[in-house]
This record gives C-alpha cells, structure tokens and sequence, in this order.
C-alpha cells in the first residue's frame, strides 16, 4: 500500500512573517477604543476595518506595518475623543480636556503617518527602475495577504467587560532611527541591492527555471534556455528573498481534465 511522503516543514521565513504580521493585528486591536456599540460583534468589525485601513497603506516591511498600525489607532483615539467632547457640551471644562487630547492625538497620529510616508518614500525610490518593478508588485500583494491570515488568525476575542475609567492614551513606540536616503548608500550596498532584485525578478518571469535551478544547484545538465548572468545565477542559487522562496514551493496550474 502506497503511503503518502510527510508534508514538507513550514518555511520558516514565511512563518516569520506571518507571526510579524499577527503580532501587528494583535496589537492594533488591542490599542482600538471601545466601538460606541460594546459588543463582541461590533468589536470585531472595528477591528476588521482598522486592519483593513493598514492595508489599505500597503506597509512593504514589518517596520512599515508598525507604523501604520500606530497611526490607525492613534486617529481612531482622537476621533472617540472629539466623539465624547460632541457629548459633554454641558460640561464646557470637560469638552476642553476631550478636545485636547484629541489634538494630542491627532499630532501624534500625523507624526506616525510621516514617518510612515517617508520611509515607503525611502522604500520605492529603490524599487522605481525597471527591474524591481514587477518584484516590487509581488511584494506588496504578498503583504496584503499576509495581513489577511494574521486578521483570520487571532483567536476570538473575550466578551466585553463593564466600562473601566478612562485610561490614559497609549505612551507611543520608542523612536526608530531615521532611514538613511538611497543616495547616501554605499556602492558596494547598492551592488548587492540591485542584485537581489534581479534575481527576484527573474523568479517572477521564470518562476520554474528558477525552482529547476535551485533543486539542482546549478543550471540543469540540458540547459535549453539563456542563462543568466553569473553574479544573479548565484543570487538565485543561494538568495533568500521572498520571491526566490515562492518559486521552491511553485505548482504551475494544471487544466482539469473534462
């Protein structure tokens, strides 16, 4: 009786990801107000539309994704609290405060999508010529899928408890280093840049020669096509980038049979 090979081990970068992108859903969801509507059901549309909205801003990398959750949460803060100041126009001392904090947090908010926008600014100048284009494409629909499965992924939430006090606004992130601007890289990181997305593009327009290439090693012994230049030969023989990767678990459609 023939037996079926176990499946192969999870991708461990791939697994990476995924867990990078769970944790940003976590915890965005985690810093949302309460929805005027306290319920399970509303909480969790709350949080699907949050999510979607970072999506909505294509993050290319996790510090990307961080960002972009931060910016979401802060602008949903300071529209709860413009919310409660609507509330309390009797009370013109604590629609003060409310209003307030709502510009607090609506800089704190500009501050994190500015970051955010200079950094994808950063991001796509690299990727702007030719050939990372289409590398640059594929990345991006890999984010959006990637949010997806971690938003699909979290467990339910508990069932909403009775209202707490107001809680002070989330202290923001540590403040990262600013990313250096393309022109101030070096030519060797530039080199070694443009490489590994050559290689990445050439995975993408030639999605099984690269997955032959790198089950051989090398170029296959009947080798009936242009090889590519050595240096992105050897990129995607021992390249690590998500394209390179996509092609090893590649499984070209086959038509049904009628």
């Amino acid at each position: 009786m023939d037996t079926q090979p176990p499946p192969p081990p999870p991708d461990p970068a791939h697994r990476l990801q995924l867990e990078i992108h769970q944790v940003a859903a976590e915890t965005l969801r985690a810093s949302l107000p309460p929805p005027i509507d306290d319920t399970p059901e509303a909480r969790a549309r709350y949080a699907r539309v949050a999510l979607a909205t970072v999506a909505a801003m294509v993050p290319g990398n996790p510090v990307e994704a961080d960002l972009a959750a931060c910016h979401v949460a802060a602008m949903a803060h300071c529209k709860d609290c413009l919310r409660q100041a609507a509330e309390h126009t009797a009370d013109l001392k604590q629609a003060g405060k409310l209003r307030a904090q709502a510009a607090s947090m609506g800089r704190e908010a500009r501050g994190f999508l500015g970051k955010f926008e200079r950094m994808q600014a950063l991001r796509k100048k690299r990727e702007a010529t030719d050939e990372t284009r289409e590398s640059a494409a594929w990345s991006e629909h890999c984010t959006l899928g990637l949010m997806t499965q971690a938003l699909e992924s979290l467990p339910p939430q508990p069932p909403a408890s009775p209202p707490a006090p107001a809680a002070a606004a989330p202290a923001p992130p540590p403040k990262a280093p600013p990313p250096r601007d393309y022109d101030e890289w070096s030519d060797e990181e530039k080199r070694v840049d443009r490489l590994r997305w050559q290689a990445d593009r050439y995975a993408i327009l030639h999605t099984e020669r690269v997955k032959l290439i790198r089950q051989l090693g090398g170029l296959p012994p009947d080798c009936d096509f242009e090889p590519p230049p050595p240096d992105v030969l050897h990129e995607i023989i021992h390249g690590n980038g998500s394209n390179l990767r996509w092609a090893d678990t590649y499984k070209p459609y086959v038509m049904p049979q009628t």
